[in-house]
């Protein structure tokens, strides 16, 4: 449960930033370029890879390269497992909470 908690945690923190949180919602449409991520955000090519890089080392997303260009997608694999993190663990906060309020009553 710790173990879960921490990854959770991690999650959030990688998230919350604007940026890496907005090119998550980008590759949710599929695969992109990173000079497609570059315009749509609106920001610096070097500040998109650094966000990229974050996000590929939480094994968020992943990357293929084709010449000079790099695509990149959100790993299918990671999202089905954050989902089931996600969704495993407010299921327990809800059965503690109800739990919480009939002990009380």
């Amino acid at each position: 449960m710790k173990e879960n908690q921490k990854n959770l945690h991690e999650l959030f923190k990688v998230l919350a930033d604007k940026n890496r949180f907005e090119i998550m919602l980008q590759l949710l449409e599929g695969k992109k370029c990173v000079c497609e991520l570059t315009m749509a955000l609106k920001l610096e090519q070097t500040l998109v890879s650094h966000h990229l890089g974050v996000l590929k080392k939480h094994n968020l997303i992943k990357t293929l390269k084709f010449g000079k260009w790099t695509y990149c997608y959100i790993n299918p694999k990671t999202l089905e497992s954050v989902k089931k993190l996600f969704l495993s663990t407010f299921q327990r906060l809800v059965e503690r909470s109800q739990e919480k309020n009939n002990a009380c009553t």
